[in-house]
């Protein structure tokens, strides 16, 4: 019964992440999926005063960056349409 609370926010989080992966395209889903573990690390550290070494907020800021370089190069692969 403790579980019950956390298993409901848990089930309601994969349930709209299928829906905006259905209604997203994948690099802007990819993206915010990213951002929200940006945005965690975040948290943790203002509310929880939990902190990260700089090769870890490092690696979120490269991991980041490098979706949303891939989404801006348009997030299509053009090798599949040489074809």
């Amino acid at each position: 019964l403790a579980f019950l609370l956390p298993a409901a926010v848990y089930l309601l989080m994969n349930v709209l992440t299928v829906y905006a992966a259905r209604l997203l395209p994948p690099p802007t889903f990819q993206l915010l999926a990213n951002t929200k573990i940006l945005c965690t690390a975040v948290a943790a550290k203002l509310i929880m005063a939990r902190d990260l070494a700089f090769a870890q907020w490092a690696a979120l800021v490269v991991l980041t960056v490098g979706v949303a370089i891939g989404q801006w190069q348009g997030g299509t692969s053009d090798v599949l349409d040489a074809s």
